[in-house]
């Protein structure tokens, strides 16, 4: 739709005051750096808040998943809240 209205000949019939604005503005280079870091920098929170609930208030399926990927076993009863992990090195034949 930008690329439509910025050609020359829809953008005098919609826009004749801002003919070749669209190219001017992708021509700077600050429009660039807001596009490319812009986004990066608006999820760094989001990342930040998740890595601190996975390390600090893991739930109960990420407390199973951890020695799971750390090489222990785990010893789950019925009780869902008992978890019993059960430290053991990876043997390699």
């Amino acid at each position: 739709m930008c690329f439509a209205l910025s050609s020359e000949s829809i953008s005098r019939v919609f826009q004749p005051e801002f003919t070749g604005l669209f190219t001017d503005v992708l021509g700077n280079g600050k429009t660039w750096i807001v596009i490319l870091v812009g986004p990066v920098l608006a999820l760094i929170p989001d990342f930040l808040y998740n890595c601190v609930q996975v390390i600090y208030f893991p739930t109960p399926s990420q407390r199973i998943l951890k020695p799971h990927n750390s090489g222990s076993k785990v010893a789950v009863s019925d009780d869902e809240r008992d978890v019993s992990i059960i430290n053991s090195k990876p043997i390699f034949l």
